[in-house]
């Protein structure tokens, strides 16, 4: 029988794990109802317009294009070197940090 490992969120509220093959993950964000701005993570108070009440959740797919990247050769504690680590310009807006994996 394979073990399959518990996967532990970074913080909750950041991120959807589905529970079945049939849905996909996303980022939870915010986008704002009166100028359209998508956030990640999500916001109380729209950073563009500064307007309150106008951030609703929204689900960010994660797909965009590499801006920029960095292979780092020392790590710390509970991470293995090297990484590559990366800024990301996702379609829905926002850019965010993340490691690279699976490549």
């Amino acid at each position: 029988m394979e073990k399959t490992k518990k996967q532990i969120p970074v913080e909750e509220g950041l991120f959807y794990q589905p529970s079945s093959p049939d849905e996909e993950p996303y980022l939870i964000g915010a986008k704002c109802k009166d100028c359209g701005l998508v956030t990640f993570p999500k916001t109380p108070v729209c950073p563009k317009c500064a307007k309150r009440d106008t951030m609703e959740e929204a689900h960010i797919r994660g797909k965009g294009k590499l801006d920029t990247f960095s292979i780092v050769q020392a790590a710390l504690p509970g991470f293995k070197a090297p990484s590559i680590q990366a800024y990301i310009n996702l379609d829905e807006g926002p850019r965010i940090w993340s490691l690279v994996t699976g490549m």
